[in-house]
């Protein structure tokens, strides 16, 4: 059985939560969060309609990639606000089927019921789904993350405190190091 490193991502995540906590306009309480995660999902089926054969073309590995990087951030957030003690890794089972739509159908199904309070089965297997779905995409889920983590934090860095306006010429190192990440996010063929 297949298994998911969740204490490497919440590493990878933790320093930048209280960055975008503190760039954010309003406190994003838990209601906030929940459409943050409802949004990423829909994102993320976006991509899944194309993957499965009900839209046209095939999304770069790169956007997947992004995304359901973006659902685990989210799914992170949530779980700290809750004071969820998430296990240092999670074990889940794969994808029997070659579509992805009934997986990501049983996410939303999960993140519906994250609505309920005391719903750390729901969130745990919300992330073991997209685990199984990355593991489906051939995406490296940790790798994703980690990567998306430093763009986030070289972002933070090249705004200096007039987030969300980068500033080029006031911080050129952190520029030239979020261009480089971003370009790799850019190569990178599933981040596998």
């Amino acid at each position: 059985m297949p298994a998911l490193d969740l204490a490497g991502l919440r590493a990878a995540a933790d320093p930048l939560m209280g960055r975008f906590a503190m760039a954010e306009p309003r406190r994003w309480d838990r209601p906030a969060l929940l459409l943050e995660l409802a949004g990423e999902l829909g994102s993320l089926a976006h991509l899944v309609q194309h993957l499965d054969g009900f839209k046209r073309g095939r999304p770069e590995p790169s956007r997947l990639a992004d995304e359901c990087s973006d659902v685990l951030f989210i799914a992170l957030r949530l779980a700290r606000e809750d004071r969820i003690q998430l296990p240092d890794r999670l074990d889940y089972l794969p994808v029997e089927s070659a579509r992805a739509t009934p997986t990501l159908l049983a996410m939303c199904v999960d993140a519906a019921g994250i609505q309920e309070q005391g719903s750390n089965s729901r969130l745990l297997s919300l992330i073991g789904r997209l685990a199984a779905l990355c593991d489906l995409f051939d995406i490296d889920l940790v790798q994703s993350h980690r990567l998306e983590m430093r763009i986030a934090a070289e972002y933070f860095a090249a705004c200096g405190p007039s987030w969300p306006k980068l500033k080029p010429l006031r911080h050129p190192w952190a520029m030239w190091r979020l261009w480089r990440s971003l370009r790799q996010r850019g190569r990178t063929r599933g981040i596998a």
